[in-house]
């Protein structure tokens, strides 16, 4: 079995608003093996097989003290996985989420982020120790 598998990173802030499950965008693939990820839509549209999916955000901005952030991984546009954690301070949040799944050859994965601030708007960083978007084929 040949490797397929995605690291896809931002390369600048994402705008999202307040308390709304937000789609992420991906602007740098450190590596497409098998060339499955659709860097233009961010998604990744696997072979069939079990895959290993992990989506990470740091989200910064006025984070509103005590509340929660969540990411999720979308699956053919609906929410199939959600992580979420509660922050203790106003400027910055951190979630990630891995999960395993079984594809069919045409199932579709996303990344979405959720922020609680306390402005209309919160910033997805690009900071790519943080936020990221990775699969495998892991079988």
């Amino acid at each position: 079995m040949s490797v397929v598998g995605f690291y896809a990173t931002k390369s600048s802030l994402q705008t999202i608003n307040d308390v709304t499950k937000t789609k992420l965008t991906w602007a740098n693939e450190i590596y497409d093996f098998g060339g499955y990820f659709d860097l233009a839509n961010s998604k990744w549209v696997p072979p069939v097989g079990i895959v290993s999916i992990t989506a990470s955000m740091k989200g910064t901005g006025n984070i509103n003290n005590g509340a929660y952030c969540y990411v999720g991984v979308y699956k053919n546009g609906s929410e199939f996985a959600l992580a979420g954690q509660s922050q203790l301070n106003n400027s910055t949040a951190h979630c990630t989420i891995t999960m395993i799944d079984s594809a069919n050859g045409t199932d579709f994965y996303e990344a979405y982020a959720y922020l609680d601030s306390t402005t209309s708007t919160a910033d997805v960083s690009s900071d790519d120790d943080f936020t990221i978007f990775t699969g495998r084929l892991i079988e």
